[in-house]
């Protein structure tokens, strides 16, 4: 009603435990591939610019998030290699 239950999901960090990067991992969309990417990247970026200190939670939520998005790049990278005549706008998608 008031969102007060709902607020707190919304801005919590994806990458804020183990437990909560293994869950987003598996919410990210599965069919588009480009996209998932995208916000990984993207939360990378809020984890880069948070300024918190290193500690063994932060540098386990981040070997996970690279062990589960390698999959990922792998992908992409397979993609634009098996298409070389694509149209630039998709290319630079890749």
């Amino acid at each position: 009603m008031f969102g007060f239950f709902k607020r707190k999901k919304d801005d919590e960090d994806p990458l804020s435990d183990l437990k909560t990067v293994s869950r987003w991992m598996q919410e990210l969309p599965a069919g588009d591939i480009y996209s998932a990417q995208e916000q990984v990247v993207q939360s990378l970026i809020q984890f880069n610019h948070a300024g918190l200190g290193m500690s063994k939670e932060r540098l386990q939520v981040l070997m996970h998030l690279d062990e589960h998005a390698r999959d990922m790049q792998f992908s992409l990278c397979g993609q634009y290699l098996r298409n070389p005549r694509m149209s630039k706008v998709i290319e630079s998608r890749l």
